[in-house]
Parts: C-alpha cells; structure tokens; sequence
C-alpha cells in the first residue's frame, strides 16, 4: 500500500433523502473484504447490497438491485469488468477497480466515476466517496465542457502509489492482515500466490512478485532468486547447500533461502 496518510474511519456525508447503495464485484475474496470494510469506514451512509465474484452475477445483481454505485474489479471470470460496464444502465454509476492501468482510456469511454489502482488506500477511496456524491448531486444532464472536465480530472487521478511499500495487506486463512514492510523477512513465489514470511509466519498475497519487486524499496528488499525477495534487514550470513549453492541465513526463521548465480556477485561483495 501507499505510505500516504489516510484519514481514520472518516465519514463522508451523503446527498441529502437518498440511501445511497452499492454492489461489489471482484474475484478474489480478500480484497473484496478489504474494500467492504473500507467503504463501511469512510462512506457509513452506504449499503452494500451485492456481491459478485464475476461479471456476469454483477450484472444480473446491478440490473435486479439497481444500486446507486457498482465497484468492479476488470479482471473477473465470465466476463470481464470493462464488459460489465457496458451492459449497466445509467442508473448506476462505475468505479473501476484495478491492478492494472492500461485500462484507464476504456474506462473513461464508460463514463467511469473513477478508477482506481490497487492495492486501495483509504485516503484514495476517500477520494472516490467524495467524487460519487458530487455525482449524485449532479443535474441528470452536464454540459461538453463540464464532462472534459471530469475526465481530465479522472485522469490526473490515474498514478501508482508513490514511494516504495511501506505495508501490505495479506491472507491469513480468511481473514485479512496489515504487515509492514520491517516486519517481512522474505517474499517467495509459489504458484500463483506470493508467500509472505515474518518471523511468526506466512501469509499469502495474490500479486506477481515482479509486481511487487517494482514497488519495494531496493535498498531494503533484494532480489536473491528469480522466486525470492529478501528484507537485507535480516541477513545474518551465508552457507552452502550439498551442491555448494549459494543459502542466506536470516534472523527469527530456521529455514535459508536460495541464492541463484545471477544475483550472487552482489551478495560475494558483502
């Protein structure tokens, strides 16, 4: 997540004798979780009437519920997100919710509220609650220049979390876990998942670990193996396997990481 400062269990006000509602859709239960619980925070007023975890059950649910704001993740089975949003009628207003940006053009084509990246912040969904009930208080019609206007200011929304991860947000079993980045010994890729060690334990997190590389600071987290990211923070030496391959010894974990021959000369320099 973004080091940014978030606003604690903020409380946007809604328009006035409206019960603003919404229906959510993402295929990965964890973060839908998270965003739930984020918008209960920062939007009470709201209720979440729906939950889907594919485009073609958040339709059905946005067409039969008719909620006010539908938020929908664009890599989803059945259909995708993008999709979705073209077959919902006008009554209910689209935010995107996405790890990719690459999507933002079509999304303004959908007259997207707006879009935003993952992983989600409070102080950026904060931003979001307050550009949905601008929205609702709205007239039904704007003119040309007033929508330009929107969509430059949808776009200038549009950027990765600045500065390196400084926390992220984990499966542990199904619940949810907020980590900092001090406190993970190293990141494995396993399958489709990254496995998060601390010296306590493991939690999962769906990312790429390319994905997260980009985002770690570089001179916190190396990386020592194409499936390994290590926190320097607790490397306490280096031994050999049977095969005489490069291991890293770490504090608080019994277990060692490979080092491949890539990444071995920076470690040699050590």
């Amino acid at each position: 997540m973004s080091n940014s400062a978030e606003p604690a269990d903020a409380a946007a006000p809604g328009p006035q004798g409206v019960e603003p509602t919404a229906v959510l859709a993402d295929d990965e239960a964890p973060l839908l979780a998270q965003l739930e619980d984020l918008l209960r925070r920062l939007w009470p007023e709201l209720r979440v009437v729906g939950r889907a975890d594919n485009g073609i059950d958040a339709i059905r649910l946005v067409e039969t519920l008719r909620p006010t704001v539908a938020f929908l993740d664009i890599q989803m089975p059945e259909i995708d997100g993008l999709q979705a949003a073209s077959r919902i009628g006008g009554h209910t207003a689209v935010v995107f919710v996405t790890a990719y940006d690459e999507h933002a053009v079509a999304a303004f084509e959908r007259d997207a509220v707006d879009y935003v990246l993952k992983p989600v912040t409070s102080a950026r969904l904060y931003d979001t609650v307050l550009r949905i009930q601008r929205r609702l208080a709205r007239p039904a019609t704007d003119s040309p220049t007033a929508a330009a206007g929107r969509a430059g200011e949808l776009a200038a929304s549009i950027s990765p979390p600045a500065g390196p991860l400084r926390w992220i947000t984990v499966s542990d079993g199904d619940d949810l876990r907020l980590l900092t980045a001090d406190e993970i010994v190293y990141f494995e890729a396993d399958n489709k998942i990254v496995r998060v060690i601390t010296g306590s334990g493991h939690f999962a997190v769906r990312r790429a670990l390319r994905e997260l590389a980009s985002e770690l600071d570089p001179a916190q987290f190396w990386q020592v193996h194409r499936g390994y990211i290590v926190n320097c923070a607790f490397l306490v030496g280096l031994t050999r396997d049977f095969r005489g391959k490069l291991r890293l010894r770490l504090r608080d974990r019994p277990d060692t990481v490979p080092v491949s021959d890539t990444f071995a000369e920076r470690l040699r320099e050590l």
